[in-house]
C-alpha cells in the first residue's frame, strides 16, 4: 500500500492543480465576456455610432451646409451658391443611388452669388422614402440641377453625403 499512497496524493495534487487553472481561467473569461457585454450596451460595436453627418459636392459652385436627416425621411439643409454667376434651382432630390434622379423637388429659387436656400425634401433608399432609427446612418447622394441665369446653360451637382437620423 505505500506505493500506491504517493501515486494518489500526486493525483491529487495534478487534480487540484489543473481544478485552480481551470478556475483562474474561467474567472478571466467570465470578466472578459462581462466587459464586452457592457461595450456593446454602450454601442461601442455600432458603426453608426462614429459616422460623423455632411454633405459635399464635387464642384465648389455649391456649398451643402446644416444637413439634418429626420426618422420620416425628411432632410433639411441649405445650399449656397460658391460660384461666379447667379443661378436657378430647378430640381433636387435625395437617393442612396448616385443615377437616380427620380422623386425630385423643384423649387424654381433663384440664388445670388453667395446666397443660401433652405432646402426641405425626403430621401429615397431604393425607391421607397428612407426611414430609420434615431443614430442610423444614412449614405447617398444630393443631385442639383440649376442653371446658369447668364449664360442659361443648366447643370448638375452632385453631393455625397452620410446623414445621421436626428
Amino acid at each position: 500500500m505505500q506505493t500506491q499512497e504517493p501515486t494518489s496524493k500526486k493525483q491529487a495534487q495534478k487534480a487540484q492543480s489543473a481544478m485552480e487553472y481551470l478556475m483562474t481561467y474561467g474567472w478571466a473569461i467570465l470578466i472578459i465576456a462581462v466587459v464586452l457585454a457592457a461595450l456593446y450596451m454602450l454601442g461601442i460595436f455600432n458603426s453608426s455610432t462614429f459616422v460623423k453627418t455632411f454633405c459635399e459636392f464635387t464642384s465648389s459652385s455649391l456649398g451643402c451646409t446644416n444637413p439634418e436627416l429626420l426618422a420620416n425621411g425628411s432632410l433639411n439643409f441649405e445650399i449656397t451658391n460658391y460660384g461666379q454667376f447667379p443661378i436657378a434651382v430647378n430640381a433636387i432630390n435625395c437617393n442612396s443611388n448616385a443615377a437616380d434622379f427620380s422623386n425630385s423637388i423643384a423649387p424654381g429659387v433663384q440664388l445670388g452669388i453667395g446666397d443660401n436656400y433652405s432646402a426641405s425634401l425626403k430621401c429615397y433608399e431604393n425607391s421607397t422614402v428612407f426611414t430609420g432609427v434615431i443614430g442610423q446612418a444614412f449614405q447617398g447622394y444630393i443631385n442639383v440641377n440649376y442653371t446658369d441665369t447668364l449664360s442659361g446653360f443648366s447643370h448638375v451637382d452632385q453631393a455625397r453625403a452620410v446623414l445621421k437620423v436626428k
